[in-house]
């Protein structure tokens, strides 16, 4: 499908059909999946397209006709401007556009946004392969550390590409990739899976693994287990990692956008979701539905200090036109803490990355800081919920940008003073 065709095809049928005012969005995405399980391997590749038509009748509200897959864009058009509310075609002028007359796109000031690796397009699927075998070398780091064999490793390349053909006659284009390396081995706690996404195949790097491989292999049985809880008398500091850190940042956003409603808490720190950030792996001029992205506060004082604002919900993401659109974070930034490097380094816990969840609850591996010296590696239960980890006194360093999942992550380690510590059984 040529985009700029498909597009001027839906909205002349649309206004043909009556319509005063239309716009219409096509999306094309591509994957291609490398999987290697018990030295067996398997190549997949899926695409799909998919274009919506908004059609407006005079000054009422807009209606959507969405399809995925070889749909007539001009049935779209038509259904469209019948979901409207409009029952009599409307008259062709002289002036009217020829029904599939491409349209000359404008000159539109777009963002700097990343542009999809060429690197991908000139590698064949051999180099592919090859690629995919070197990143999954780590899986013997695994098994020299005593995980079994069965260690599953998957290379993904995608790349989506979306076209709004806008009321005001603009046409605004933009393009999202990503390649992620998947890793999925039993361990001591279950079944545990790790990734890494990039924007560029060659930047993927397996090496940040390997200390988190050697450490989830160690019994339960010979780690500590704990229980950690905030209290005005604690004389625990903790010291939060950003991998921490960025499992309670995504929860929050899960929270925002199925509620409407931001967070608050009395601390300065600010949670935001910025769609526009330029090397972001989210980034988009816009979401699911065509519409323009935009960033936005999702917990914050400055979201309890706007009496009567209206709630904040996260861009939707459409993956398919046969799904609704579903609320994703895009680019979580967490910023606004006061620094305190001096107070991280004295904490006496540190929380290192997330095991699993259980209910209202993590499960984290850290390391305690004994009265006699040295440290202990642990395992500390810790509140889900973001917003039990921020008071006045909360302090940061600075901030580490990082991937988790699809979603790009800048933030620091934080530390707060006064929690208490229960061991458990």
């Amino acid at each position: 499908m040529n985009p700029v065709l498909v597009l001027q095809e839906a909205v002349d049928a649309a206004r043909a059909a009556g319509a005063t005012r239309v716009d219409a969005f096509y999306r094309s995405s591509r994957t291609h999946l490398l999987v290697l399980e018990a030295g067996r391997q398997e190549w997949i590749e899926r695409s799909e397209e998919g274009v919506a038509v908004r059609a407006w009748a005079h000054e009422g509200e807009a209606a959507l006709a969405a399809a995925t897959g070889g749909a007539d864009p001009r049935e779209l058009g038509r259904r469209a401007a019948q979901a409207a509310g409009i029952t009599t075609p409307a008259r062709r002028t002289g002036e009217a556009p020829v029904e599939g007359e491409p349209m000359a796109p404008a000159e539109v000031e777009l963002a700097d946004l990343p542009s999809w690796d060429p690197e991908f397009l000139r590698a064949s699927r051999r180099d592919l392969e090859l690629r995919l075998r070197e990143l999954a070398s780590v899986a013997g780091v695994a098994c020299r550390a005593g995980l079994p064999q069965t260690t599953r490793a998957v290379l993904r390349l995608a790349t989506m590409d979306r076209h709004l053909l806008a009321v005001d006659g603009r046409r605004l284009p933009s393009r999202s990739t990503l390649a992620s390396f998947h890793l999925r081995f039993p361990s001591a706690f279950g079944l545990s899976s790790i990734e890494i996404v990039s924007r560029r195949l060659a930047d993927l790097d397996t090496a940040p693994l390997v200390p988190w491989l050697a450490a989830h292999p160690t019994p339960a049985s010979s780690l500590e287990y704990w229980r950690a809880m905030p209290a005005e008398d604690g004389d625990t500091s903790l010291t939060l990692a950003p991998k921490v850190m960025a499992s309670l940042m995504v929860s929050v956003a899960a929270r925002a956008a199925a509620t409407g409603k931001a967070l608050a808490w009395p601390a300065p720190a600010i949670l935001r979701d910025d769609p526009l950030i330029p090397w972001g792996p989210g980034s988009t001029l816009l979401d699911g539905e065509g519409s323009a992205t935009r960033a936005q506060t999702l917990a914050g004082p400055e979201c309890s200090a706007k009496e009567g604002a209206a709630p904040v919900a996260l861009a939707p993401l459409r993956m398919s036109f046969r799904e609704p659109p579903r609320p994703l974070p895009t680019n979580l930034v967490l910023q606004g803490l006061p620094s305190g490097s001096s107070a991280a380094s004295a904490a006496r816990l540190h929380l290192l990355d997330v095991v699993t969840r259980q209910g209202g609850r993590l499960l984290v591996r850290g390391t305690r800081r004994r009265d006699e010296g040295g440290d202990r590696a642990i395992l500390v239960e810790i509140p889900a919920r973001l917003e039990a980890y921020f008071s006045a006194r909360a302090t940061a360093g600075p901030a580490q940008p990082f991937l988790v999942s699809d979603a790009f992550i800048a933030t620091p380690a934080v530390t707060l003073p006064g929690w208490t510590l229960h061991r458990l059984s």
